[in-house]
């Protein structure tokens, strides 16, 4: 027999949360926490996996908008992880065999020529969507594009990752990497197994990329500190426009030896492949159209009106004109919900 479920929702500010009747919850025994007998309720976050059975629409009002479906390496691209510099998440894309993806040409300078809206591409302003990320889906806006694979944001973040950057590191084809003569780093003191690490700037393309760690070997010596790579991590085959784009792809670590350069730039990271959109439309000035459907732009003309009296310690006026403003956000909240809203009675319903 099927079991029937029951499902109901409450605003929280712009955000909606959907909650599940627990249906088993026996509903004859007093309980102090839920009130007496067959008035007992109990709602709960839902638990079960239920396929394409559920479709929100109209959570929030956004603060930007895409106006693509995204099209791979032309206003959508891949990148492999990010780690943090200076304080500011930095996204991060590896190549197989050729240079790392230079964020300055073309087709992947559209993350600081692509922002839509009524001012066009805003150089070093422009805005990026991320999606596919555990912690960084969103809006987030460039900072600086590299040639090297570097795609800084404004965005802070309170973690800190250890980078070093114009270093003396040497490559060997055991495929690990330590101090080469400047006696300042001991690497294996700042990576472990399973860690993950960037490397750009390396003569012999191939060294340069994100790749897992694969052990680590401590010593005080510092060209005897050094640290194994393992998987090297890319997003499309060859580094070319060809090829699978919208898949993470790996291969093991495969160094050139090289020994013989100052310029290298090291960066511990966290791997996660995701998706960058460009092609923004974002709200920034006084020129942007605020697209609102009818309602809401009865509601917004309510609301000035409303503060203006409010100014003008019109306290009467400011209260009627507050409540045209609800009644209109309501009616246009109800236009765009169909079907039952289930909410349970009296001093048990939902808060």
């Amino acid at each position: 027999m099927a079991t029937t479920r029951q499902y109901a929702y409450y605003l929280e500010g712009n955000q909606v949360a959907i909650v599940e009747k627990d249906v088993s919850f026996d509903n004859d025994v007093d309980n102090k926490d839920y009130g007496p007998g067959a008035s007992r309720q109990r709602w709960e976050s839902p638990k079960a996996s239920i396929t394409d059975g559920l479709e929100v629409k109209y959570v929030y009002s956004p603060k930007y908008r895409v106006y693509t479906s995204g099209t791979v390496e032309v206003d959508k691209f891949y990148v492999n992880g990010w780690t943090v510099i200076g304080g500011y998440l930095t996204f991060l894309r590896s190549a197989l065999t050729s240079a790392l993806h230079d964020w300055t040409s073309s087709p992947y300078s559209a993350v600081t020529s692509g922002t839509s809206g009524d001012t066009g591409g805003q150089t070093g302003l422009d805005y990026i969507v991320v999606e596919g990320s555990s912690r960084w889906s969103g809006l987030h806006r460039i900072q600086t594009a590299s040639a090297d694979g570097k795609l800084k944001t404004y965005t802070k973040v309170s973690e800190s990752l250890p980078y070093w950057e114009d270093q003396q590191i040497d490559f060997a084809i055991d495929e690990t990497i330590f101090d080469g003569g400047g006696n300042s780093l001991r690497l294996a003191d700042y990576f472990s197994a399973g860690d993950y690490i960037y490397i750009s700037d390396c003569s012999n393309v191939v060294n340069n990329g994100l790749f897992s760690v694969n052990s680590v070997t401590q010593s005080t010596t510092y060209a005897s500190s050094k640290v194994e790579l393992g998987t090297k991590y890319y997003s499309e085959t060859g580094g070319s426009t060809s090829g699978v784009l919208d898949t993470e792809q790996s291969v093991a670590a495969g160094f050139i030896a090289d020994d013989d350069e100052s310029d290298i730039n090291v960066y511990k990271c966290y791997r996660e492949f995701c998706s960058i959109r460009t092609d923004v439309d974002v709200l920034n000035d006084e020129g942007d159209t605020i697209d609102l459907p009818s309602y809401l732009n009865k509601a917004l003309v309510y609301y000035v009106k409303a503060k203006l009296a409010e100014d003008a310690l019109n306290v009467e006026a400011k209260e009627y004109l507050m409540r045209e403003f609800k009644k209109m956000v309501e009616k246009h909240e109800n236009s765009r919900i169909s079907g039952l809203r289930i909410t349970s009675p009296g001093s048990h319903a939902i808060r």
